[in-house]
């Protein structure tokens, strides 16, 4: 199957993050189900309104979509919504043949959800990091190889590691 066979709109509906589109002037023309559950904002209460309409009223408290219209660069920042989610929201602006900023694409995940993922990986480096210390303790307790530094008072000698001898 290829990408054409597909409908792009199922695949970004059934993204895990939030999709929410702008125009070049911020006016909202599209938002997946996940955009309207992490902002809590109806997709009718979104789309064709601007940006800067939806904060004013307070569904969310800043906009990195408004920055990137500004600045016609990513933007990341996190935004908190008017029913206490805290997002971390990427913004890229997408221009025309001619370099004009035709719109900004912003997606967005929960932050604990982020930190609950930083949490794991943390976990899995710790995990192979004390593995990799028994490995290399147990390596070094088989060869008995006794080891110096070559740093100072050492620098301009040859001191390598060698093996004792038993």
């Amino acid at each position: 199957m290829l990408l054409k066979d597909c409908n792009l709109e199922d695949i970004v509906a059934n993204f895990h993050q939030s999709i929410f589109v702008s125009d070049h002037e911020g006016n909202v023309i599209f938002a997946n189900p996940m955009a309207e559950i992490l902002l809590g904002i109806p997709k009718s209460k979104m789309i064709g309104n601007n940006v800067r309409e939806l904060v004013r009223e307070g569904f969310y408290d800043k906009s990195p979509i408004l920055e990137t219209i500004e600045t016609k660069q990513s933007v990341m920042g996190i935004i908190k919504t008017r029913h206490g989610n805290t997002l971390i929201v990427s913004s890229q602006p997408l221009f025309d043949d001619k370099g004009n900023l035709r719109m900004v694409i912003a997606a967005s995940i929960e932050q604990n959800l982020l930190q609950q993922f930083m949490s794991k990986l943390e976990e899995e480096k710790n995990k192979y990091q004390v593995e990799l210390t028994y490995l290399r303790n147990r390596n070094l307790e088989k060869d008995h190889y006794v080891a110096a530094s070559c740093q100072w008072p050492f620098k301009n000698r040859h001191f390598w590691p060698r093996k004792v001898v038993n």
